[in-house]
């Protein structure tokens, strides 16, 4: 915080600081981490000639990121702007001629298109996971069967009921959470993978991980499982 108002210079021109940022920040649709963010300069042009962006109303490359006042709905927001589209229709008929502006969510901006694709692998996911479930189900069922004799001899010596279901209980939640220790093994190992092939092309992807909620989700599949199988 120190650092705000003073001054610092780049590339030949002085610039104020006027805010620090904390170092988790990362900016919607970016896919590099910049170590300054600055205005745009007065005298910038697009490709390097020609009229200044600010002053060139036929730069329409920007995307604009807003929050909505409390008690303003999406709509309404999308009202607004097209009440300011036909004004700037009408004054600038030449850049804005049937430009029109549109707000959406940023999620929806971002990765809307990703979406459906992202639903289907956690679909096919679940499917692997159900399956997985009922291979070691029915190998439990069946080593079941074959113990019929020895937990009958249990009842027959005064084992209560509730310590055998322990017994039971406590043997497939070892199942499930070796198994889960291992699942989340290979997930931090892939992630590091996935984040390396497709930082690039999948927005916020690199700050994808395995964090203490997906511990904690991952905790609770565990003990559903052994309990449900």
């Amino acid at each position: 915080a120190s650092a705000i108002g003073k001054t610092m210079v780049i590339d030949g021109k002085e610039y104020t600081i006027v805010g620090v940022l904390p170092a988790t920040f990362t900016f919607p649709f970016e896919n590099e981490e910049p170590g300054i963010y600055s205005t745009f300069s007065r005298d910038a042009t697009p490709s390097g000639e020609g009229k200044p962006i600010t002053e060139d109303r036929g730069s329409h490359f920007f995307p604009a990121l807003g929050r909505l006042r409390d008690g303003v709905s999406l709509a309404q927001a999308n009202a607004d702007l097209s009440v300011i589209a036909k004004r700037l229709q009408a004054q600038y008929p030449d850049s804005n001629a049937k430009r029109e502006f549109l707000a959406e969510p940023a999620v929806e901006g971002m990765a809307g298109n990703l979406r459906a694709q992202l639903y289907i692998l956690l679909g096919a996911v679940m499917l692997v996971l159900l399956i997985a479930c009922a291979n070691v189900a029915n190998l439990t069922l069946a080593r079941g069967s074959a113990r019929e004799r020895e937990i009958g001899i249990r009842f027959a010596m005064g084992a209560q009921r509730r310590r055998i279901v322990r017994q039971l209980l406590i043997e497939s939640g070892l199942l499930a959470f070796v198994g889960g220790g291992f699942g989340l093994l290979v997930a931090v190992w892939a992630v590091a993978v996935i984040r390396r092939m497709g930082a690039n092309r999948v927005p916020r992807l690199a700050e994808a991980g395995i964090d203490g909620r997906v511990l904690a989700f991952s905790i609770v599949v565990m003990a559903a499982t052994a309990l449900l199988f």
